[in-house]
């Protein structure tokens, strides 16, 4: 447990000093989004954003690294005020906080996509996909439902901003010449047939659970290991020097990339194992917690 400050809910999985002594060399936090920065109503808490504010002041790079696409990752990297670059799409994507320029994409190739897409509307699954700011809904998904219960566009509503309405994949041929970086697909039951078909047919691709009822299928040279090194390498910092927080077995490679790693108390068991130290919750304020607690604590 955590001896600085009173704090309770922090527990190091490496010696207290030398995680404190490691935070004191550290020049880059790096966040995935959801269920870690964000709390379940998707937003980042008054607490968390003070504390990275007073982080930035002292001169430490802020970031993200997240398997949200880049139209909505950008407006959290908008609010934290990045100034440097991001990861999106589970390290398929390298962006400009400021410019909002794709430095690196690593898009599906078009034959697969088209396959993909085939294959679920075939299998009747609901899935969605992005392009730039388009959003669609295919097989069994209901793209006005999707419309109705996403929190990121009440959040949009409330800041005077819109997102594009989702609407219906008009065809897997449809794909054919945009960038698809992901199909994401709502209900693990498909996980066991749509493996069987990505490794039998498209082995370039890889299909993740992502969440508690998400799949998500990339391209397979994509990890957040590889968005937080694109990070690193891009603001000119060792990824020894680099924090990154998590909470999903898919935050693991981003552990793995830097000299200190953070899981949220709600996170799985294995990840909870995997990373350097454990803090609160996401609706604790755990992100909060570790920040005030150790990195800002001297």
């Amino acid at each position: 447990m955590c001896s600085g400050g009173g704090t309770v809910s922090i527990h190091f999985n490496i010696p207290e000093a030398e995680f404190r002594s490691k935070a004191r060399q550290t020049k880059a936090i790096i966040f995935d989004l959801d269920d870690t920065l964000l709390d379940s109503a998707k937003n980042i808490s008054f607490r968390a954003m003070s504390a990275i504010r007073r982080l930035q002041a002292r001169g430490i790079f802020i970031s993200l690294c997240t398997a949200r696409y880049y139209n909505v990752t950008h407006y959290y990297a908008e609010e934290i005020g990045i100034r440097g670059v991001y990861s999106a799409v589970n390290g398929c994507q390298l962006i400009d906080g400021e410019t909002e320029a794709i430095l690196y994409s690593e898009p599906m190739a078009e034959q697969e996509a088209v396959r993909l897409a085939q294959y679920c509307t075939e299998l009747n699954c609901p899935f969605n996909l992005s392009i730039g700011e388009d959003s669609f809904a295919g097989g069994s998904l209901d793209p006005d439902f999707m419309n109705k219960g996403s929190k990121y566009r009440k959040k949009l509503s409330v800041s005077g901003k819109t997102a594009r309405l989702m609407t219906r994949l008009p065809s897997p041929e449809y794909l054919r010449g945009r960038p698809v970086y992901k199909i994401v697909v709502h209900g693990s039951g498909y996980y066991d047939e749509l493996s069987r078909y990505v490794q039998a047919n498209l082995p370039a691709l890889q299909c993740i659970i992502t969440s508690k009822d998400v799949i998500n299928i990339f391209p397979s040279g994509c990890d957040k290991g590889v968005g937080v090194r694109r990070i690193a390498e891009h603001m000119n910092i060792a990824c020894e020097q680099v924090c990154t927080f998590g909470d999903f077995s898919t935050d693991i490679p981003m552990f793995e990339a830097a000299g200190l790693s953070v899981a949220m108390g709600n996170a799985e068991k294995i990840v909870q194992e995997r990373a350097c130290a454990v803090t609160g919750t996401m609706d604790e304020d755990g992100v909060a917690e570790m920040l005030e607690a150790v990195f800002l604590a001297d």
